[in-house]
């Protein structure tokens, strides 16, 4: 399920205890490109206290080599790990046993891993990070006499747009376009 970009479908490993119960879940690659990320969206490894690395191998059989190193989470919010591109013909998340006293399973429900777009040009004022573009709908109770009575949180989002002028058409081409292709059909 971590393979389908829909998130109501969600890959879920067995934790018995805390402990040294791990679950791996690989990604094996079939292209010689390199990889530089690992990105998780609707997992449960914050409020489940699980850590979570991020290892890899550069050829079937070679030892596992870590990438990122041992992370705990403040929530559940998606998270991209980041390191070093490198041809890998697989990559794989360690995840730890749960840490609270009565522990959870580990859930995820997407995993990409591949090459970050990394943009030809800087980013200049008036970008707003993704992270604090925030749009939220709201129902607002009040009395007959105009007192507030509370707050119905109806929708929530995030958006960020990004305004980038003088790229060159060959990077617009190999890079840019693929990725606004894929973003028509897939969340990115």
């Amino acid at each position: 399920n971590l393979a389908n970009p829909a998130s109501h479908l969600y890959w879920r490993g067995a934790m018995g205890s805390p402990g040294p119960d791990d679950n791996y879940i690989t990604v094996v690659v079939n292209s010689a490109e390199d990889i530089d990320y690992v990105g998780i969206a609707r997992h449960n490894f914050g409020t489940g206290i699980i850590v979570v690395s991020i290892e890899g191998q550069s050829t079937n059989g070679s030892a596992w080599v870590e990438l990122v190193g041992e992370t705990m989470f403040a929530n559940d919010d998606p998270v991209i790990f980041r390191f070093v591109p490198q041809s890998l013909f697989a990559v794989r998340a360690r995840l730890q046993g749960s840490q609270l006293e009565t522990p959870v399973d580990h859930e995820a429900g997407v995993m990409y891993v591949g090459k970050l777009l990394i943009l030809q040009r800087r980013i200049y004022v008036g970008h707003t990070p993704i992270t604090y573009g925030r749009s939220t709908n709201v129902v607002t109770g009040k009395s007959e006499s105009g007192n507030f009575l509370g707050r119905i949180i109806i929708g929530e989002s995030r958006s960020s747009e990004v305004k980038m002028q003088n790229l060159t058409p060959g990077w617009y081409r190999t890079y840019l376009d693929p990725f606004i292709v894929s973003a028509q059909q897939y969340p990115f």
